[in-house]
C-alpha cells in the first residue's frame, strides 16, 4: 500500500512509524509491552516467561506471547521497508509500464505483474531476520527471563563450558547454512525473471 500511494500521507506515516519502532532497541519494545500488558495499564499476560524445570514452551503459549510480540515488532518494520521499496523499483520498471500500456486493470499489474518480481528481495531480508533470530535475542530472553538458545549460550560462556559453548555454535553454524539455502531457494521460485530459461 505504502509503495502504491508513494509519498501520500499514509506512506509518510508509515515510513516514519516504522523508521521509529526500528529504532527502538530490543529491550525498549520489551519493557514498553511489559507496562502496557502486564504491569500498570493491563493485567494479561505474565512479565516474564520462566518455564519450570522439564516442561516445554507450547504447554503455556501465554509466555510465549510478549517475547514473541517484541520480537515481530523489532522486526516487521524493517520487512515493511524491504517491501516497500522493492515494490516501488519493481512498478516504475519497464515490464510494468508495458503492461499499463496494454491495458491491463491496475489490480491485475499489481498483483501479477509487480509483487512476484518484488517478492524475491523481500524474502532474503526475512531470511536474514531470521539469522538474527537464531542468536541474536539474548536482550529479550534476558528482559523475559526466558530460557533460549541466546541466554544458553551466555550462560556457557560465562562458566567457561566449551563443550556446551562447541554444541550451541555448531547448531547456530548448520541453522545459517540451512536457512541461506532455504531463503535462496524461495527467492528464486518466487521471481518470475529467474524462472525462465536463457
Amino acid at each position: 500500500m505504502a509503495a502504491l500511494f508513494k509519498d501520500s500521507w499514509f506512506d509518510h506515516v508509515s515510513s516514519v512509524v516504522s523508521l521509529a519502532v526500528t529504532a527502538l532497541p530490543e529491550f525498549v519494545v520489551a519493557i514498553g509491552l511489559i507496562i502496557v500488558f502486564s504491569t500498570v495499564v493491563l493485567h494479561w499476560l505474565p512479565a516474564v516467561s520462566l518455564l519450570p524445570p522439564g516442561t516445554y514452551a507450547w504447554s503455556q503459549p501465554t509466555l510465549l506471547v510478549l517475547p514473541t510480540a517484541t520480537l515481530v515488532i523489532v522486526i516487521v518494520p524493517y520487512i515493511l521497508r524491504m517491501m516497500r521499496a522493492a515494490m516501488i523499483e519493481a512498478l516504475e520498471s519497464d515490464y510494468v509500464e508495458m503492461a499499463r500500456l496494454e491495458g491491463l486493470r491496475p489490480a491485475r499489474v499489481t498483483f501479477i505483474h509487480a509483487l512476484p518480481n518484488a517478492i524475491a528481495p523481500t524474502i532474503q531480508v526475512i531470511g536474514l531476520n531470521f539469522l538474527y533470530l537464531a542468536g541474536g535475542i539474548v536482550i529479550v530472553e534476558d528482559v523475559f527471563n526466558f530460557p533460549g538458545i541466546g541466554q544458553g549460550l551466555v550462560n556457557a560462556v560465562s562458566d567457561r563450558d566449551i563443550p556446551t559453548i562447541q554444541l550451541i555454535v555448531v547448531i547456530l553454524a548448520a541453522f545459517y547454512v540451512f536457512v541461506n539455502i532455504v531463503t535462496d531457494v524461495i527467492a528464486l521460485l518466487a521471481s518470475p525473471r529467474r524462472r525462465l530459461g536463457r
